[in-house]
């Protein structure tokens, strides 16, 4: 349940308006004996109960907002959100982060098999690594002009434009180029959407110290190709005081950036 809330918070933020509203799913493991009823009916099945989907319930009913939340029992975590990700009209999971006992990645277990098979999925996936303690009032996207850069890049827009905030993208050019065209033209196009709300910059230097100091924000969100790229690691995602969000984009869901991204995403919800 203490996972919940940025979760829900993030989707919340990344649904347009008119969109329809973000869907909470909870996953309760199935109990080794099996789950009955206690009713003549043997076969039927009851829902389980989940205090995670409670806290998600109460937190959007606090901020006066709509969840359609649902709760099942799963002997296979991966392949029940997976499928349920491939359902129409979803164009994002959103996870919590998965660290193994004894393990130093925040993205193992579950997770990591999420990510695996979601590739060849029409779908992209965020990763919270780290909630944080501060709103998503200012937020920075870590970008460049691939698969995994766009998406994230779609992510922060989609935030930006919902709850009025601005946007600072911090560019990662190919091969290290400042002219690089293709990028500059995405930033044109989110520019068209947030105007004087976007600002932009270059990463100076590929380091996980860099990017910190780049990324002074409530929420930073890093395509996960330029995580790697820097060496993020654990200890570099301790600060209590920043959402750290991690991308991987679809190569079959396109992430359109500017005004074109609100139509295209009209009815496309988290």
């Amino acid at each position: 349940p203490e996972g919940v809330g940025v979760l829900v918070e993030l989707a919340l933020a990344a649904t347009p308006h008119d969109a329809p509203p973000p869907r909470v799913l909870a996953l309760v493991k199935t109990p080794s004996g099996g789950v009955r009823s206690g009713l003549r009916e043997a076969d039927q099945r009851v829902p389980p109960r989940s205090p995670a989907l409670s806290a998600a319930l109460d937190l959007a009913l606090a901020r006066g907002s709509i969840i359609t939340p649902q709760a099942v029992w799963t002997t296979n975590p991966a392949a029940d959100i997976l499928a349920f990700a491939n359902e129409p009209q979803i164009g994002w999971l959103l996870l919590g982060s998965h660290r193994a006992v004894f393990r130093s990645d925040f993205m193992g277990g579950v997770v990591r098999e999420i990510l695996d098979k979601a590739r060849a999925m029409p779908v992209h996936v965020a990763v919270v690594i780290h909630g944080g303690d501060r709103p998503l009032d200012r937020v920075f996207a870590v970008v460049d002009r691939g698969t995994h850069g766009r998406a994230a890049l779609d992510l922060a827009l989609r935030v930006a434009m919902r709850k009025k905030s601005g946007l600072h993208a911090v560019l990662v050019p190919e091969d290290g180029n400042a002219e690089d065209a293709e990028l500059l033209e995405l930033i044109r196009d989110a520019g068209r959407a947030l105007g004087r709300r976007l600002h932009t910059d270059v990463l100076s230097a590929p380091t996980a110290a860099q990017l910190a100091r780049q990324t002074p924000g409530g929420l930073v969100i890093v395509a996960t190709n330029l995580a790697d790229r820097v060496g993020l690691s654990p200890e570099d995602l301790t600060d209590a005081k920043r959402c750290v969000v991690v991308v991987q984009g679809s190569d079959t869901a396109p992430a359109r950036l500017g005004a074109r991204t609100i139509e295209h995403h009209r009815n496309v919800k988290p």
